[in-house]
């Protein structure tokens, strides 16, 4: 529809800001050992969150060396949703420069995560291995220093990280391996429900991407404990707190 010309309010604006800025916003400022062949990749997403410096502490628990990605990079998944393809293009071209030499990347954002293994590809575009980082927590939890919670937690799915990359009983296992009772609404794993802020949806649909949330916020809240998901995006959405940091608080200094 946007290469045919369809007048997209959304598209317009967000081809104004990449003019401006080169990414649909701004990116987090974290460091890492430039020298490391694992590649943290943020996602600007978690732009204004504490998920590149909690995945710092965790990577550094696990004794693991690595490196994360320049501020401001973007991976272009939300152009590419929004039919900007030469922009979309750009910006993967440009974030996969930055991953040149990795044996792997380890991606915070699930948006992220299935842009590079699935639209990269499309695009001609490569990308060393890619790992979400709910998948990486859950083979490093078991060596952690980590002091057993307790309660319980809500836990949200994010749809692109089940239904898209079929990343499933990884959070609730961690979740569980932190000490936690984990409860889960009707609507989970594969067939989870969405948080509203999938991708451009709420660039494009502001008022239905809020009504989504809403009713899986009652969902959640119906569960009487606090929310937990790992994705940036629904956090927000949703008022969860988001899994890397929840791990990152139960490490033992």
């Amino acid at each position: 529809a946007a290469e045919a010309g369809a007048p997209l309010p959304a598209a317009a604006a967000l081809r104004a800001r990449f003019a401006g800025t080169g990414a649909p916003r701004g990116g987090p400022s974290v460091a890492g050992d430039a020298t490391a062949r694992t590649v943290l990749w943020l996602g600007c997403p978690t732009d204004g969150t504490r998920t590149g410096d909690a995945a710092l502490a965790l990577f550094a628990a696990a004794g693991e060396p690595v490196r994360c990605e320049a501020a401001g990079e973007c991976c272009g998944s939300v152009a590419y949703d929004l039919g900007l393809a030469p922009e979309a293009a750009s910006l993967a071209r440009a974030a996969a420069a930055g991953l040149a030499g990795a044996d792997r990347v380890v991606v915070a954002s699930p948006s992220c995560a299935r842009m590079m293994r699935e639209e990269w590809p499309r695009l001609g575009i490569d990308a060393p291995p890619v790992t979400t980082a709910v998948e990486w927590l859950a083979s490093a939890a078991p060596a952690l220093p980590l002091a057993p919670a307790t309660g319980a937690v809500a836990w949200h799915a994010p749809c692109t990280l089940t239904r898209a990359l079929g990343v499933v009983e990884e959070g609730p296992a961690v979740l569980r391996a932190l000490g936690y009772d984990v409860r889960e609404p009707a609507a989970t794993g594969i067939d989870t429900r969405c948080s509203g802020a999938g991708a451009a949806y709420p660039l494009v649909d502001a008022a239905g991407a809020a009504a989504v949330a809403a009713v899986r916020r009652a969902e959640l809240a119906a569960l009487d404990a606090p929310p937990v998901t790992a994705c940036a995006s629904a956090g927000r959405a949703l008022g969860a707190a988001d899994l890397l940091v929840l791990a990152a608080e139960r490490l033992v200094r």
